[in-house]
């Protein structure tokens, strides 16, 4: 089966809409910007390394995000064109297989798929952490970090798919995913 996925960099505004006040979304705003970004446009080594004491969200983040790249480094398998816009194209259409982990390259790849699930669920795990109310608000959000299977159904077809992570709501053994994490890798 193939799907057509179309994709476009958009700004905040027009992807969550606004459910509390501007004050306390601005604060949201300033607490989601990390203190790199707040003294230099980018994220380099020796930011990460001395990180402040006093400010220390988003820190596992950039250095989880920058063990992944150093890794990639090692391997020899950093381009020089992974900027954002490099990645999306404004439409593709890719072939889904049946079941996620049935892909042939998926094994020579696990090691930078699991740091990529890893580094999504520390980003995710900061954000929610960072959120004024979220917690007392809402249901309580768990991030697992272990491998599940979850079925889906698209177009009338069944398929399963293995994550090597999500955000959850409710008990475990009856858990909802809200968030998956699931790594790509292309040689």
């Amino acid at each position: 089966m193939s799907v057509a996925i179309h994709s476009k960099i958009t700004d905040i505004d027009s992807l969550i809409p606004r459910v509390v006040d501007c004050e306390t979304e601005d604060k949201d705003v300033d607490r989601l910007i990390p203190c790199i970004f707040k003294h230099a446009d980018i994220a380099d080594e020796n930011f990460i390394l001395d990180w402040p004491k006093e400010d220390s969200a988003f820190k596992f983040f950039f250095c989880e995000l920058y063990s992944y790249r150093t890794e990639l480094e090692a391997y020899g398998l950093l381009k020089d064109n992974m900027g954002i816009s490099n990645i999306l194209t404004p439409s593709e259409t890719i072939t889904i297989p049946r079941k996620s982990w049935k892909v042939s390259t998926r094994d020579h790849s696990s090691l930078f798929i699991h740091a990529q699930c890893s580094v999504s669920r520390v980003l995710m795990e900061s954000i929610y952490d960072n959120l004024e109310g979220i917690k007392q608000q809402g249901p309580r959000v768990q991030f697992m970090p272990s491998t599940r299977e979850l079925k889906y159904t698209i177009g009338g077809n069944r398929y399963k798919t293995r994550v090597e992570g999500a955000a959850i709501v409710g008990p475990r053994a009856q858990y909802l995913p809200i968030l998956s994490f699931t790594g790509w890798f292309e040689h």
